[in-house]
């Protein structure tokens, strides 16, 4: 054909600056709607967190329920051995404190379970989202570039067809 190289060059490609320019508009673009999800997302691992703490205490506050039924069951037992308690009367007593120990166990250990699930759920929140922090407005660094960009296609005509490297909403 009788066109030049550098011509057909220039009607089928973009320059750099053009397809860069390109890439941090659409980047932009994608990281706004990253930053609305990113805002979600810390407000239910604030809410997760929360939850982690609140259980916390109350697993706090059923430990030291459980040590004063063991108190109180020490005392009892020393009661009944210096015979200031009936040996009925210490059984029945023994009874119903082990029976209220064993509520508080399992309920201690759901509580421990359910401190459990909650951080897995904050990790698994925490894990796989792209870091905005790399992202400085108007430059496109290789850590920008490694970090959100998985491929960049160029068709006739300009068009650019960018595959992130997480899923686009």
């Amino acid at each position: 054909s009788g066109v030049p190289a550098e011509e057909r060059h220039d009607r089928f490609f973009l320059h750099d600056e053009v397809l860069e320019r390109e890439i941090l508009h659409a980047l932009s673009d994608e990281i706004a709607r990253l930053s609305d999800m990113d805002f979600v997302r810390e407000e239910e691992l604030s809410d997760l967190k929360s939850r982690v703490d609140e259980t916390k205490g109350k697993m706090t506050h059923m430990m030291a329920q459980r040590e004063n039924l063991l108190h109180e069951l020490q005392d009892g037992y020393e009661d009944y051995r210096n015979d200031r308690l009936a040996r009925e009367e210490y059984l029945a007593m023994k009874e119903r404190l082990d029976g209220r120990i064993g509520v508080l166990d399992n309920e201690i250990e759901d509580a421990s379970v359910l401190i459990r699930e909650i951080k897995d759920e904050i990790e698994q929140l925490d894990s796989g989202k792209p870091d905005l922090a790399l992202m400085v407005p108007g430059v496109m660094s290789k850590e920008v570039v490694d970090a959100f960009i998985d491929k960049v296609t160029v068709y006739p005509g300009g068009r650019v067809k960018i595959k992130w490297k997480f899923a686009e909403g």
